[in-house]
């Protein structure tokens, strides 16, 4: 009898470290795919982060375009080593905090140039390229997931470190990063791609407002020079910062938008409305002149302000210190005929 006991207590004993050890490698098979959808995870937040520090480099280059637009001293480039032009590359890197990710800090590398390439062969304006480099390091193990698609999309640099600034020799790293790469082209926009741009509300309500367009150097478009209702363009835009526009049935030729607002009394406008218009104006300084044209001081009759048939001279400048205007009464601007 007790031979028998012992039988069964060996077999409990037995049966008891089988269970154990497929319970063991239960939990170490769940423990495994769990570590791998973290550290899945994990890479593909870090991947997206990376591409948002590379978004950012393209923001940090436009903000200091934007500020070289001012009137000096505007602090542009600062930071940079140099300001970028024809054959010049700025530079700047910058680590940015990161609130995600446990607070690793993604690295924004920033390059800004002008090649003369890149100059419009239309209106000789210069765009600028911005090149960008955003980094992020992966915390955690170097090491890929399961997934080789995956790995094969993201391209992570888990040893190797794959930006190496025109090096074509990749360099051991330390440390598991992501880098994502973008490069834009910015182009110029005029102060005057409308006809009319205010900050607030336009009120276009008084009577017999036309708003339109010619150009003086195509005589397809003017008449020596001057505008031609036969001729008009469909260039006569409008548009505002604010919300409203009261166009009082005005005769525009031309579109109209506002920052996400109406348009009152639009029975008149040849063009389409928009909605998503936003443009901060750039601040225009007083020009330098050390002469001007002292025929004309101020505008109150019909008159016609015309340029020198000498290109740059000082008689094409007026400063006027008021135009008052009512009636019928008009003032024109007039570019010479030849479109100079």
């Amino acid at each position: 009898m007790q031979h028998q006991s012992s039988k069964a207590a060996g077999s409990v004993l037995i049966w008891t470290v089988v269970v154990i050890a497929i319970l063991s490698l239960i939990a170490v098979e769940t423990l495994r795919l769990v570590t791998i959808k973290y550290q899945s995870a994990l890479q593909t937040s870090t991947w997206q982060e990376a591409l948002l520090a590379a978004e950012s480099g393209i923001d940090l280059a436009i903000v200091e375009l934007r500020k070289s637009l001012y009137p000096s001293p505007n602090s542009a480039w600062q930071g940079w080593n140099n300001a970028p032009g024809n054959n010049i590359t700025g530079y700047e890197l910058t680590t940015v905090p990161n609130a995600g990710l446990n607070g690793t800090p993604m690295t924004i590398e920033t390059n800004v140039d002008a090649p003369i390439e890149l100059i419009d062969p239309g209106n000789s304006w210069q765009y600028y390229r911005i090149r960008t480099v955003g980094t992020i390091p992966i915390t955690g193990p170097a090491r890929t997931n399961d997934n080789p698609q995956d790995t094969k999309l993201r391209r992570l640099s888990l040893r190797w470190e794959r930006f190496t600034n025109g090096i074509l020799t990749s360099h051991l790293i330390t440390a598991p990063q992501v880098s994502r790469r973008i490069e834009a082209v910015v182009r110029p926009v005029s102060a005057f791609d409308q006809a009319i741009m205010s900050v607030g509300i336009v009120d276009l309500t008084n009577q017999n407002i036309v708003v339109d367009s010619y150009d003086s150097s195509d005589p397809a478009k003017s008449t020596n020079g001057l505008y031609d209702s036969a001729k008009r363009q469909q260039n006569g835009d409008i548009a505002t910062d604010g919300q409203l526009i009261e166009a009082g049935n005005a005769q525009i030729f031309g579109d109209v938008a506002t920052n996400a607002g109406t348009v009152s009394g639009a029975a008149n406008i040849t063009g389409v409305e928009r909605t998503d218009f936003y443009q901060e104006p750039i601040p225009v300084g007083a020009p330098s002149w050390s002469a001007w044209n002292h025929s004309l001081s101020s505008v109150t009759e019909t008159t016609t302000i015309s340029a020198s048939a000498t290109q740059g001279t000082a008689a094409s400048r007026y400063v006027l210190s008021s135009v008052s205007l009512s009636g019928n009464k008009t003032m024109t601007i007039a570019g010479d005929p030849n479109g100079s």
